[in-house]
């Protein structure tokens, strides 16, 4: 591997001996190489992680728990496969005894590692196939995601008085700040590592200016410019934080580490490498799968629906006059304030790209368009626009 800092791979052939996979484990756990160097253990565990590894018509896989204790404790992470979801076979047993477990550090090293079952031949085990640097083909287009560190910066307020203007039609209204905001990221707020760089080399600049010069003119300068640079691992955090997809947890001061390894991961397990087609066969080049995609939703949502036949009747209680009214009872601003406020910061987004943190963060400012939108919405005064909206959207998923 062309790397100047070593990588660790260790081949395991693990023992059906219950005591002798102990020793194997405990081996492991003493040879783990530091933190910061990647590694990986591939090879023949002859162990389960999960019931879903094992498939057999009378029995039901159990994970072994020393296998799993060793996996946690050594904080290694499955690097997942693509192909068959099994690895070795016997009559109607199947299981996945053959896996490549990785380290943090391989996973930030080699994010798009990507391990393949291959066809068996003389074995009853698949071999594996471990691509450390896959070429990833990246979706056209870039979808708009709102980043929780615009909040905190100190003009954000002032760009959001000034650019907000609710058109009577949310979505609308947030397209058009969609654009603005773009455009604010680029000029104001800027890309983080690019801003930490720059402010590196001017803060070198000024400090040379200050040793030639052998006066204090330019130590506010050096002074402003240092705080502005110690302000921005804050925001590197905000921003792995957030594409991890984690809560506001305190796991320690600027864990910037775990929240990248973290984003990796799902970015990994979200990807799709392979997909099998309707005749059983894998298919694994990027294009085939983009028109196997196609295919089958275009084909799924051109079906026309079967004829619904009359429903029997329902044993099920009716609900009381007092409930019926109830529930047909205008919504009100206080309950559309507890139900946005009860959502997590930064869960998944809507399709607009906007999570509820910037909702949340700006409702003295939209608070009233939000609850005049949701009103209506309840009212049934934008069905057409709502259907309109869905049928849209499933047009350029298919497309």
């Amino acid at each position: 591997m062309s790397s100047p800092h070593p990588v660790f791979i260790s081949f395991v052939y693990a023992s059906l001996n219950r005591q002798k996979c102990t020793v194997l484990w405990d081996d492991l756990r003493s040879s783990n190489p530091p933190i910061h160097s990647p590694w990986i253990v591939i090879g023949d565990f002859n162990a389960i992680l999960s019931s879903s590894e094992m498939f057999s018509g009378r029995t039901k896989g159990r994970r072994c728990l020393q296998f799993g204790n060793f996996v946690e404790e050594a904080e290694l992470h499955d690097l997942g496969f693509r192909g068959s979801p099994f690895t070795w076979h016997r009559g109607a047993l199947s299981e996945r005894l053959d896996r490549v477990l990785g380290n943090g550090a391989w996973i930030c090293k080699f994010p798009n590692s990507l391990v393949t079952h291959l066809p068996k031949i003389k074995s009853d085990h698949r071999p594996l196939l471990l691509n450390q640097n896959l070429e990833v083909f990246l979706p056209r287009g870039r979808l708009f995601r709102f980043l929780a560190g615009w909040i905190e910066h100190p003009a954000f307020d002032d760009f959001i008085n000034d650019k907000w203007d609710f058109t009577r039609d949310m979505a609308d209204s947030l397209s058009k700040l969609t654009l603005n905001l773009k455009e604010w990221n680029k000029q104001v707020y800027g890309h983080i590592t690019s801003k930490k760089r720059h402010l590196v080399h001017k803060i070198a600049n000024v400090q040379s200016k200050m040793d030639v010069s052998g006066s204090n003119q330019f130590a506010q300068e050096d002074l402003s410019l240092r705080q502005e640079l110690e302000n921005v691992p804050h925001h590197e955090e905000l921003l792995w934080k957030q594409k991890a997809r984690y809560d506001w947890l305190h796991l320690g001061d600027r864990n910037k580490r775990f929240f990248h390894s973290q984003t990796l991961q799902r970015r990994k397990s979200n990807r799709i490498t392979a997909i099998r087609n309707n005749d059983g066969e894998w298919i694994f080049d990027p294009e085939a799968i983009e028109a196997e995609a196609n295919f089958f939703f275009q084909k799924l949502y051109e079906e026309g629906p079967d004829s619904i036949d009359d429903f029997p009747p329902s044993n099920f209680p009716q609900l009381e006059d007092d409930d019926v009214n109830f529930l047909g009872k205008p919504v009100t601003n206080e309950e559309i304030n507890i139900a946005l406020f009860d959502m997590a910061h930064l869960k998944a987004p809507g399709s607009d790209g906007f999570h509820a943190l910037f909702f949340q963060k700006q409702w003295n400012r939209i608070g009233g368009a939000v609850c005049d939108w949701v009103r209506k919405v309840f009212n049934g005064e934008l069905f057409s626009f709502l259907r309109w909206r869905i049928q849209k959207a499933l047009d350029s998923f298919v497309q």
